[in-house]
Order: structure tokens, then sequence, then C-alpha cells
């Protein structure tokens, strides 16, 4: 390695920084640990989201996760609980217009 040379081709300068305990990453503010899902209406799937609330349960008691982790997946968790109450209140709504149409009948 010659100085005038610059770093060496093994070691480019654009290598990401190396972390330790005393200097952690930095990350844009818009980072998240665990990336938000946003799927259409037409795609999303009662029973899959229910299915990853019950993995991330699952995650947050083996109690083996970062703190910051742990946040992060209890808010993606509540999340997906919403969207299925909401997916159900609205086929209850569905059910109840069926049989006061059949008891009309």
């Amino acid at each position: 390695f010659d100085s005038a040379q610059g770093p060496s081709p093994a070691y480019p300068s654009t290598r990401p920084p190396i972390h330790s305990p005393t200097h952690p990453p930095t990350y844009p503010s818009t980072f998240s640990p665990m990336p938000k899902k946003t799927t259409p209406a037409e795609t999303w799937n009662y029973e899959a989201t229910v299915a990853t609330v019950e993995g991330i349960i699952a995650d947050l008691e083996s109690g083996s996760l970062p703190l910051a982790t742990v946040l992060s997946q209890f808010e993606q968790a509540v999340q997906a609980l919403q969207q299925c109450e909401t997916y159900l209140h609205e086929k209850q709504q569905q059910v109840d217009l069926l049989i006061e149409t059949l008891a009309d009948s």
C-alpha cells in the first residue's frame, strides 16, 4: 500500500464503516428496522395478516430482540390488527345486510 496511490483495491474507500458498541451505525431519519408493509386492498388477506401477527407475537415472546425492534414489531402488529378489525367490521355489516334481506323476503 503506497499512500501516494491511495487506498488498496482490497479496501475500497466506499466500504461501509465498521461499527462497534461504542460507535453504533447511523441511519437516515427514514430508517426503519422493520419496513411497513403496505398492501393494496385487493391483495390484502385476513388470514395472512393474522399469521403475520402471530409470527410477530412469537418473536416478541422469545425475548431475544433489541428494544427498538420490539417497539417496531409491536407497532406493526397493532396496525395489522387494526386492519383485521376494520375488515371484520365490514364483513359483519355485510352479513347483517344479508340476514335483513332474507328476513324481508
